[in-house]
């Protein structure tokens, strides 16, 4: 979590439900702190606030939950010829990095943070109808969290 810093704080403070939490760290003019200890799926407001000699600023509050578990939700059906993006949706809160698997050949990943939360998007055009492809989520160093198909839409067929 950060928040902004006045230039005239001398320390910081953090908060987990209210209960002080101990320091947090003044970096390039923004109060940070990494929160450990979460659980999945459970709530908690943190906060963080900026200390000036003996006064203490108002606490910066963010709810946040925490969802571990990370899941490829959805995957949006490509279409050769016509997309450029290989697109879905995911949750979980250790994900930052999407991939690709094209003919099982590994294609290297790119941040989550070029889409909307929540959301993937990977630029990919030229896949074939004959193409097998798989979308995957990883962490930060690039530890692979869940992969799934990517649809292809195949070429119809026209009746004689």
């Amino acid at each position: 979590m950060s928040a902004d810093c006045p230039a005239e704080a001398t320390s910081t403070k953090s908060y987990k439900d209210h209960v002080d939490s101990g320091a947090a760290y003044i970096v390039d003019g923004k109060i940070t702190k990494t929160f450990s200890d979460i659980e999945d799926g459970v709530s908690h407001i943190y906060g963080l606030s900026a200390i000036y000699g003996d006064a203490e600023s108002e606490t910066t509050e963010e709810e946040y939950t925490a969802i571990i578990e990370a899941k490829i939700l959805t995957v949006d059906e490509y279409a050769p010829g016509t997309s450029t993006w290989v697109t879905g949706t995911y949750q979980g809160t250790l994900a930052e990095k999407v991939g690709l698997y094209v003919n099982e050949e590994k294609v290297y990943s790119v941040p989550l943070a070029q889409a909307e939360p929540g959301h993937f998007k990977y630029y990919k055009k030229g896949l074939l109808a004959t193409d097998v492809v798989k979308v995957y989520i990883s962490d930060k160093d690039d530890k692979e969290l869940d992969q799934a198909d990517v649809p292809i839409k195949q070429e119809e067929k026209l009746e004689e």
